[in-house]
């Protein structure tokens, strides 16, 4: 929801290209439209084939991420949760770009970050739900398996030292 107004806003309020510095040359409100797929990629090719693309990739991507939510759910009985966040974040950022593409074949970016030149491609508050969920998700579960790992390898030399005596 957020995504969403925030975009309404900037679109309402501002024209294609428009920059507003918010910290000169770190952070900037900069209105662009991209077609393409992340950092813009098959931006310029014709929106006939990569809209309907992107829009069936996006509703595959949303459909897979519910069943592994509801099977981590089902095979761990957990409600973790930072796990529900993490999911709630990729599957929130997924559907308001969808809506984007949906409604105007493209999606609307507008946060610039950078030092002076080196300025990382435009996004927006949907790019940046996706990519926290999913660092979110990485990092919990490298954890968790290493936690497992772990339990295993002081299971396994508590049976060594029994077997010893």
């Amino acid at each position: 929801a957020l995504d969403q107004v925030l975009k309404h806003a900037v679109l309402k309020n501002m024209y294609l290209g428009q920059s507003i510095p918010v910290l000169p040359d770190i952070f900037n409100i900069t209105l662009v439209r991209n077609p393409g797929a992340s950092f813009s990629l098959l931006s310029r090719a014709p929106s006939s084939w990569t809209n309907p693309l992107f829009i069936s990739i996006s509703v595959a991507f949303i459909g897979f991420m519910i069943y592994y939510y509801a099977h981590y759910y089902t095979a761990t009985g957990t409600g973790n949760l930072l796990v529900k966040a993490a999911f709630g974040m990729i599957l929130g950022g997924a559907i308001g770009n969808l809506v984007d593409r949906i409604r105007f074949k493209m999606v609307t970016d507008f946060i610039e970050v950078g030092l002076g030149d080196l300025k990382w491609p435009v996004f927006n508050i949907a790019d940046s739900a996706i990519t926290v969920g999913i660092t979110t998700l990485c990092v919990y579960f490298i954890a968790q398996e290493r936690a497992a790992l772990r339990r295993r390898a002081d299971g396994n030399s508590g049976n060594k030292d029994a077997s010893n005596s």
